[in-house]
């Protein structure tokens, strides 16, 4: 099976410069644990997690005047829309990542999840 069979294709971002507030919001309001973050000129410069928020809080006072930017994890793992399930199964486990962004050639085309990696076992046992 195909890692662009089982990822989201349609992913919600976040640009560099909102802010956490912001950041807390969006995660909240569509019930997911992490975002792509885009840069000024919407390309892809990394990634934020609610880790990331965790891992910062202590550090950041001002949630609405912190930065994305501040938090994020630039070190983005991809993969290629074509490679198999469990080829980027591990090499999350080898990275020690929970989301990969999914490209076709240099476009970014979606976000597989450990979660997404979950439904495919639990659909396979039932």
């Amino acid at each position: 099976m195909k890692i662009s069979e089982i990822m989201t294709p349609q992913v919600i971002s976040i640009d560099f410069e909102q802010s956490i507030a912001v950041l807390e919001k969006t995660l909240s309001d569509a019930k997911i644990s992490g975002v792509p973050v885009s840069g000024p000129d919407g390309e892809l410069i990394g990634l934020v997690s609610k880790s990331d928020l965790v891992r910062f809080s202590p550090s950041i006072a001002d949630a609405s005047k912190a930065k994305v930017w501040q938090i994020m994890t630039c070190d983005v793992c991809g993969v290629n829309a074509d490679d198999d399930v469990v080829d980027v199964a591990r090499k999350m486990i080898e990275k020690n990542v929970h989301r990969v962004v999914v490209y076709s050639g240099s476009e970014a085309v979606g976000l597989a999840t450990t979660f997404d990696m979950l439904k495919v076992i639990v659909r396979s046992r039932t």
